[in-house]
């Protein structure tokens, strides 16, 4: 008898927790414990709890709205952050209008996305938003948006991410990949730091912007692997922007580390480090002179073990630093390894 009431408690059991399966199978983004069945209409109901509004992921969604998609509704008060969270292994939010991305332009706000795939597959060039809209892009265009901050952390981009140009931009620990064509990262003026990240693919980052900024971007690339790039460099700058590599690999890349090529350079003009290497570290302060002299003021390459033509590593030493016959960059005068074997005791 007691076999027979535990087997009807589990049938129970399951019959109760079905429907909320189902419920959830075709509601994927949640607020508050409230289930909806588009972020669309997440976002039209969605108030902050605590200034913070939180939207959990659960498989899938599609984002149909054009244009600008405001990720909170108007109207709202005390709102200082907006989350998107995933919480199950296909977690995805898919752009699927080729000119549209996600933005605010109401609030003083940061927003954030975490274990989430952040696609736009048919994104295409748009007026007003340039290449942005190429790329899955948020852009935070409000009264403060110089302080406010877009952070991806452990998010994975399959066609390439357009950054915050109005404010900051993060990157921890995420992984970029993307089709024939088009590069990883579009940095579009604005402050970006890359962490812990990866890059494969065709092309890694794109430095540009429209027109002449007064104070050039700035680009922090850190503990960073850049991997089999077949059409570019790993990093591609094409307006003037601050660079700065800490621990950064290029492999396999034969298209080389990093490229100076300002807009409207010709082939003679264009300045490239072809070598890959690891544990790369330097600071490279590109202006918007096309001399390839400049470069050599410019470029800075302060550690790294380098493969492949370490000669275009050569002229970008400062001084007291040398690059020794395995490539490694060392301090002038240091001793060069010796081959024990060769010692006879």
């Amino acid at each position: 008898m007691k076999r027979f009431l535990s087997i009807l408690l589990a049938v129970l059991m399951l019959a109760v927790m079905l429907p909320v399966t189902a419920m959830a199978a075709g509601n994927p983004v949640k607020v508050g414990g409230t289930e909806y069945g588009t972020l669309e209409a997440a976002i039209d109901a969605a108030s902050p709890a605590e200034g913070i509004i939180t939207y959990e992921i659960y498989g899938k969604v599609t984002v149909t709205a054009t244009g600008w998609v405001q990720v909170a509704k108007d109207g709202l008060t005390g709102l200082t952050k907006v989350v998107f969270i995933g919480k199950t292994d296909d977690a995805e939010i898919v752009i699927s209008d080729p000119k549209s991305i996600l933005a605010d332009q109401k609030y003083d706000i940061d927003v954030s996305f975490e274990n989430l795939t952040l696609s736009h597959p048919n994104g295409e060039w748009a007026q007003d938003y340039g290449h942005a809209t190429n790329y899955f892009t948020c852009w935070l265009r409000n009264k403060n948006a110089a302080d406010n901050t877009v952070t991806y952390t452990n998010c994975t981009f399959p066609n390439g991410v357009c950054n915050n140009q109005f404010g900051k931009t993060i990157f921890n620990n995420c992984t970029f990949s993307n089709t024939a064509g088009k590069y990883n990262l579009w940095n579009y003026g604005g402050i970006t730091d890359v962490n812990n990240s990866s890059f494969t693919g065709t092309r890694g980052i794109k430095a540009y912007n429209e027109g002449t900024l007064p104070t050039p971007p700035t680009i922090t690339i850190k503990d960073t692997s850049f991997t089999g790039l077949t059409e570019k460099a790993a990093a591609v700058v094409s307006k003037a922007t601050n660079v700065i590599f800490m621990g950064v690999s290029a492999t396999n890349c034969p298209k080389g580390l990093l490229q100076k090529d300002i807009e409207g350079s010709n082939d003679e003009e264009k300045v490239t480090i072809t070598a890959n290497g690891t544990n790369i570290s330097g600071e490279f302060k590109i202006t918007a002179d096309k001399s390839p002299e400049a470069a050599k003021t410019e470029f800075s390459i302060t550690g790294g073990t380098f493969t492949g033509d370490i000669d275009s590593v050569k002229d970008y030493l400062p001084e007291g630093k040398t690059i020794n016959n395995n490539g490694q960059i060392v301090d002038k005068g240091t001793t060069p390894p010796t081959d024990l074997s060769l010692i006879h005791i």
